[in-house]
């Protein structure tokens, strides 16, 4: 029988996750659980586990946020308001620079340095949209919805030819 040790700071997924979870019938030996890293580690040297469940999305998620609230503050000194109207519409030339970088909609598939290249890709279509003079500045807005729409077919082709080959 394989221990298991986990480690989660909710303690509402924490219990249910011990709780709900019939861990002899599956095969197991729930160990035991902490709350934090620090919390857990004497009681993994103690007890050896042999499968080690943590939560490491947590530190993503702060990564996240800091990076979230630089940018907000860069943003506030940029515009020089704190208007939150501003931005409004901002979260969809987010989702269409990762999509075009290379990010599955579905998730699980894509990567920082494609993202970088999308957001790259989109800021030149509305830098040449703009500095073009005779173009109407709704036209890079149009372009970079055209550029999605194929980005999410050829997504969609990518995704039929894996399952196929399954």
């Amino acid at each position: 029988m394989l221990k298991i040790f986990l480690v989660e700071d909710e303690i509402v997924i924490r219990e249910g996750i011990r709780n709900n979870v019939d861990w002899e019938k599956e095969g197991f030996f729930f160990a035991g659980c902490a709350s934090d890293g620090e919390m857990a580690y004497p009681m993994i040297l103690k007890e050896r586990p042999d499968i080690l469940i943590t939560d490491i999305r947590m530190k993503a998620y702060v990564l996240s946020s800091f990076l979230c609230s630089i940018g907000g503050i860069c943003y506030c000194m940029n515009t020089m308001s704190a208007s939150v109207a501003q931005a409004t519409g901002l979260e969809m030339d987010a989702i269409a620079s990762s999509v075009i970088g290379g990010t599955l909609l579905t998730g699980g598939v894509g990567n920082v340095f494609g993202s970088f290249f999308g957001v790259l890709i989109t800021g030149t279509i509305s830098t040449l949209v703009k500095t073009n003079g005779k173009l109407l500045s709704s036209w890079s807005s149009i372009a970079v919805a055209a550029l999605l729409c194929f980005f999410i077919v050829l997504q969609s082709i990518f995704a039929m030819v894996k399952a196929k080959k399954k």
